[in-house]
């Protein structure tokens, strides 16, 4: 990704501090092209040639125009978060659901 243009989430997203982490920690050097606000728009101005952007794993739809590519020997990573309103975690379906949260977290 040495010097190529690169489409950039907005400041503070979380996919963007996980790849400029990653750069600094390799001293690779990007070429920002364009801080766009949400990963659609990413997709968009990629497809339409304007750079090479990223996206976590989970936020890539396949599309005609795109191209996933994803980076060996490097480990970037995000985390999720799971909440809910204190007075509706006592649901029996927000409850099941923190279980299933839970048990998949334990893999």
């Amino acid at each position: 990704m040495e010097g190529q243009d690169v489409i950039l989430r907005e400041p503070g997203s979380t996919t963007r501090r996980a790849f400029e982490k990653a750069l600094k920690q390799t001293g690779v050097t990007i070429r920002p092209v364009m801080e766009i606000g949400s990963r659609e728009a990413v997709w968009m101005a990629v497809a339409r040639g304007l750079g090479i952007g990223v996206v976590s794993n989970l936020e890539f739809m396949p599309h005609p125009n795109l191209r996933k590519l994803s980076f060996v020997n490097e480990d970037v990573y995000t985390h999720a978060h799971v909440g809910c309103l204190r007075e509706r975690r006592d649901s029996r379906m927000i409850n099941e659901f923190f279980q299933i949260v839970e048990e998949l977290r334990q893999t």
